[in-house]
């Protein structure tokens, strides 16, 4: 009786060990638990040791959480997977669980069954190590992806009010369809963004490759494209709304899935504090755009766009220690208009 539950135990043990694994390396919203735990609980250790630090130690330790997540993921699979075997072994052919007769299995110093169930323990180690280099390599591939546009985007901008200023330099060059092929390669990031960093978990921990984060990137082509659909509506091109839907959704669902809980703020100034909306208007008016809405209706339709995407970016950079503007401004869209009549 003792055997067949410890064999039974063995099956189990391996059946939801594999199934981890073979999740893991399918894209889906759902990642497996232990992919998606061991990051949370490593970055959270880690995030609330860096707070107490300065800004150099801060960052260096920021940069170990997704590294040693994806390190102990690992390790959490291999034991279990090798737990699996021993009961499997245990339960079919009697073997003892002693240290001296582990070492005996695990070195295949044993005789028929046992050293059976060993190989197969050692073949399917192998295995399952392959594996998780693949999902370290889509992993990484993906991060390169996020990387990309961030390191382009960096030599044109750093801070959100640098989204007037590109905005303005395609309209004044007259070039919408270049215009609207950028909205639409932003586009595309924005959704590799959702679906790699909900299938990945680690991948949203790892840190920036350069001084513009990813975040604060999406945050000024966001920018760009709801200065657009604000002030000059009918001059729009297909893919503005498009970017705007997708950054929407990327950065409400990574949020949900951090736990950061839905913002319901009128009006958002994150990275934005000390620039005028009217100073955004006169650039791309000077640049040839056409002004189709009042400042006051620009301003209203500019932060019913903003307050769905902006608050989410900043409140994950902020989670994750990124060095991004953390001042939250949340007062009525009628008191910032009026500032900015004023």
């Amino acid at each position: 009786m003792i055997a067949t539950v410890l064999a039974a135990a063995g099956i189990v043990v391996l059946v939801v060990v594999w199934s981890s694994v073979l999740r893991a390396l399918v894209p889906r919203l759902t990642p497996p638990r232990t992919a998606r735990w061991t990051s949370r609980w490593i970055a959270m250790a880690i995030i609330a040791f860096a707070r107490r630090l300065s800004l150099g130690p801060r960052e260096r330790a920021m940069t170990m959480a997704a590294p040693l997540s994806l390190f102990l993921m690992l390790v959490w699979w291999l034991f279990w997977h090798c737990v699996g075997f021993v009961l499997l072994a245990a339960g079919l052919t009697g073997v003892d669980t002693d240290v001296a007769s582990l070492g005996r299995f695990f070195a295949l110093q044993t005789t028929g069954g046992t050293q059976v169930i060993g190989v197969l323990c050692w073949l399917f180690t192998i295995v399952l190590i392959g594996m998780y280099i693949v999902y370290l390599t889509v992993v990484m591939n993906a991060y390169h992806r996020r990387e990309l546009l961030s390191v382009r985007l960096s030599a044109e901008a750093e801070r959100p009010p640098d989204a007037e200023r590109i905005l303005a330099a395609y309209v004044q060059s007259r070039s919408r369809s270049r215009l609207d092929a950028l909205f639409a390669d932003w586009t595309g990031w924005l959704a590799d963004i959702r679906t790699s960093h909900l299938n990945y978990p680690a991948l949203v921990y790892l840190r920036p490759a350069s001084e513009l984060c990813w975040l604060q990137a999406a945050v000024i082509m966001l920018d760009a494209a709801a200065l657009l659909e604000a002030i000059a509506p009918s001059w729009a091109m297909p893919y503005t709304q498009a970017l705007l839907d997708t950054g929407i959704r990327c950065l409400e669902k990574l949020s949900a899935d951090l736990g950061i809980e839905r913002s319901n703020i009128a009006v958002s100034l994150q990275g934005r504090e000390q620039y005028g909306f009217g100073d955004t208007t006169r650039i791309t008016a000077s640049a040839g755009l056409p002004v189709e809405r009042s400042p006051a209706d620009a301003w209203r339709v500019f932060q019913s766009l903003r307050t769905r995407y902006a608050p989410y970016a900043t409140a994950i950079a902020l989670l994750l220690l990124h060095n991004m503007v953390d001042t939250s401004s949340e007062v009525t869209i009628d008191a910032a208009v009026h500032g900015e009549e004023n």
